[in-house]
């Protein structure tokens, strides 16, 4: 059984043995999450010392957000390797769901082939109307500090992910000021206040589908989400945050 359920195929067996040798060797296990010790305890007998300690979040380097009217056609973001674990295949499910109004919704990272002519991303989008697919945009790979600056143009972010240790992509879009709505499970519990600094869907596209449609109707709890999310960054995840932190630690 591996600690992180859904491994893709390009984890290999000898991979998973030698990552499983590593953590039963060690002597101390630092995580960002409280999540991914819990699977890790499923995983190995492992009698060290644990310590959470998030990560380190540069606010200077992502641009804020500070207009929180929509555009004539909302636009939501999800960052993520495509495949099943990340969950992408939910939020276009979502769209679908959503019948009403027209969405945008902006992919990045690298998509899951399954064949020499199509990919799963190819795959999830045969699986909707045309209209729903044509307004999904996949962007692959960009440069990191192209998609940094980028945040902010969006309404919402969403990491729809099944599984997840403690997304970097969810810190960055809450530095940004963007409202964030996450999968509630494994490190996604640990990142946001649900209501407060972002919000929470069961998993399924019809809540996540929910979730977005009330956010959307709503530009004051955008705002508000939004710094709060910006500020929950700034306490937890600044330099001098994590300095105070790893201080308190070693004491």
């Amino acid at each position: 059984e591996s600690y992180n359920p859904g491994n893709p195929a390009y984890l290999s067996e000898k991979i998973k043995s030698c990552e499983k040798r590593l953590l039963s060797t060690a002597q101390k296990l630092i995580s960002p999450s409280q999540a991914l010790l819990t699977e890790i305890s499923k995983y190995i007998s492992f009698s060290g010392k644990t310590i959470v300690e998030p990560y380190l979040i540069q606010t200077n380097d992502i641009p804020y957000k500070n207009i929180y009217s929509l555009s004539t056609i909302p636009s939501l973001l999800s960052v993520g390797r495509i495949e099943a674990r990340k969950g992408q295949d939910i939020i276009i499910q979502a769209l679908h769901e959503i019948s009403t109004r027209e969405l945008h919704l902006t992919l990045y990272g690298s998509d899951t082939p399954i064949s020499a002519s199509t990919s799963i991303l190819d795959q999830w989008l045969s699986e909707v109307p045309k209209l729903v697919a044509s307004n999904v945009k996949h962007l692959g790979c960009i440069p990191r500090d192209s998609m940094l600056r980028s945040y902010k143009d969006f309404d919402i972010y969403i990491c729809s992910s099944r599984f997840d240790n403690y997304p970097f992509t969810v810190l960055e879009a809450m530095a940004a000021g963007l409202p964030v709505i996450a999968h509630n499970v494994s490190g996604m519990k640990e990142q946001i206040i649900d209501g407060e600094t972002g919000m929470f869907f069961d998993g399924s596209p019809a809540d996540l589908a929910e979730k977005i449609s009330i956010l959307l109707a709503d530009e004051t709890l955008r705002a508000q989400i939004g710094r709060r999310a910006r500020q929950q960054i700034e306490s937890h995840h600044s330099p001098k945050s994590i300095e105070n932190s790893v201080t308190n630690m070693s004491n």
